[in-house]
Formats: C-alpha cells, structure tokens, sequence
C-alpha cells in the first residue's frame, strides 16, 4: 500500500515537473517569435490627422506606424522622438491624409534651403524680431500662430508729465509666425559656473511674415523702444470687431492712477527778478 502512495507521489511531481518544463519552453518560444517579429518591423512617422498644403507643421501632427522592414517606402521617416521633434515648424508642402506617409519630400524643414521663400505668401515678406523670454510669451509661441505686435516707448522730456512719459500702443495686428529661431548665450570656456548663469538666458528670433508697409513700421519701431509679442486666440474669428477700430495708446496714468495723482505737468521753468525779490514761474 505505501508503496503504490510512493509511486503515485513520485508520478505525480514529475507530472508537475514536466508541465512547468514544457510552459517555460512555451513561453521561450513566444518570446523568440516576438523578438524575431521585432527585428522584421520597423516604426515609421505618419499623419496623426489630415494635413493640408501650406501647414506649419507640429510635433502632434505625427504619429507612428509599424510596417515590415521589407515594404518600407522609398523616403520613409523612421519614427523616433528626435526625428519628430525636428520637423517642428516645417511646412507642409502637399496634402497628407490621416495615416497617411510623411516623406522627405512633403515636407520643408525651416533650416532647408527655399524655406522662407515657400512657407511665405503671395505678395508678403519676412522680418525677424529679436526677442526675449518676456517679450517672446516665455518661449511659447510658435509657427503658425497669429501675434499682435505691442511697441513699449518712454520719452522723458520736460515737457511731458511724468505720467505720460511711458506708454504702450499696438502697432501691428494678426501677424503670422512663419519660424522661431533661438540662441543660447555660452559662457565663458571652462568656467561651468559661468556657462550655467548665461545659459538660463535664452534670446529667440522670431520671423514673421507682413506686406511691405509692415515691415517698414516693425523695423521704424525697432529703433522707438521695445516690442512685445501676444499671441492671439486660435478661436480668434475673422473679422473681430476688436480688429476694427482705432488703437488707442495705453498711458503710464492710465495703469498707476497714483501715478497720476502724483504727476504734475512740467513745462519750461523761468526766474523773474523784480527789483530785489526773485521768483520761479513754471509755463503751461
């Protein structure tokens, strides 16, 4: 009797070893399959969406797609994060559906020759602003967005109160970003600390594209005092009755009500002498 318990016992734990000896060579097999399987695709970048002619285009404008090594097309985009990131900005130049191939060819990246002259407009130029972290939305802004241009100017004179003699006006309005270009400032050689400090200073160049006649006011304001990029609403509908009017000024008064308070209008300051007495009269 304990010898056929004996028997049983030992059947039955190599039944069991067995089993775990054919699941793990099961699962080795898979795994071979899976990594034989791996080494005959390949990822490749794809239209996340339809991508018109003309589009600026953006890291969430690609997508990735698996295909076998052997059916990749001629000019295919391997699929990487790097190969994504560097066709920030370029231009679109034929139509792609959704999940459809992005090649070389249908696309100008901005440090491609021809791309200015492709990405502008009939009858439009370009014009690069200097900007920095501030006046650039914190590096934020990018092609294809649509900007106002703000022009910042003071003029201490003594003719002018002191509440009026910083002011702001807008100077040029939905103004397309076509490139973003960007410097960082290197400090000097083997000293880290110094390389560190500069290098949190970032100072972009951002082109855009304006008729003729804009372009001659961004470069006169240039020289007027500083510019100010705002971004404008994507949502922004054509037409905007906001677009219509005037631009009104917008005074250093009109901002610091206490400024204004404070302020008094300074003209030209004369010394009138009668006889021995002596005064100072300020003109209007």
């Amino acid at each position: 009797m304990n010898l056929r318990l004996v028997a049983a016992g030992v059947l039955i734990v190599a039944a069991l070893g067995l089993g775990l000896i054919a699941e793990q060579s099961f699962h080795a097999a898979a795994a071979a399959k899976r990594s034989a399987s791996a080494q005959l695709m390949t990822d490749i970048i794809v239209a996340a969406h339809p991508l018109p002619a003309g589009t600026l285009a953006r890291e969430a404008d690609f997508t990735g797609e698996l295909i076998l090594k052997t059916r990749r097309p001629a000019g295919a985009i391997p699929y990487t994060e790097a190969a994504v990131a560097s066709l920030n900005g370029a231009l679109v130049r034929h139509y792609v559906e959704s999940g459809g191939l992005v090649t070389r060819a249908d696309i100008l990246r901005p440090r491609d020759r021809g791309f200015l002259a492709a990405v502008l407009r009939p009858g439009t130029r370009a014009i690069s602003v200097p900007v920095n972290v501030v006046s650039g939305v914190s590096g934020l802004i990018w092609p294809g967005d649509h900007v106002d241009i703000l022009l910042t100017e003071t003029m201490p004179t003594a003719t002018t109160p002191r509440a009026d003699q910083v002011f702001s006006e807008l100077v040029l309005r939905d103004i397309r970003v076509i490139a973003i270009g960007q410097n960082i400032v290197q400090g000097a050689a083997g000293n880290p600390q110094a390389t560190a400090a500069a290098s949190a200073t970032l100072y972009q160049t951002v082109t855009l594209q304006v008729s003729p006649r804009a372009a001659q006011k961004i470069v006169v304001a240039q020289q007027l005092g500083s510019l100010s990029l705002i971004v404008r609403s994507a949502h922004t509908p054509t037409g905007d009755t906001a677009d219509t009017g005037p631009a009104t000024a917008v005074y250093a008064s009109t901002v610091s009500p206490a400024l204004a308070r404070s302020s008094h209008p300074v003209g030209q300051r004369i010394n009138v002498i009668e006889g021995s007495n002596r005064r100072e009269v300020v003109l209007p």
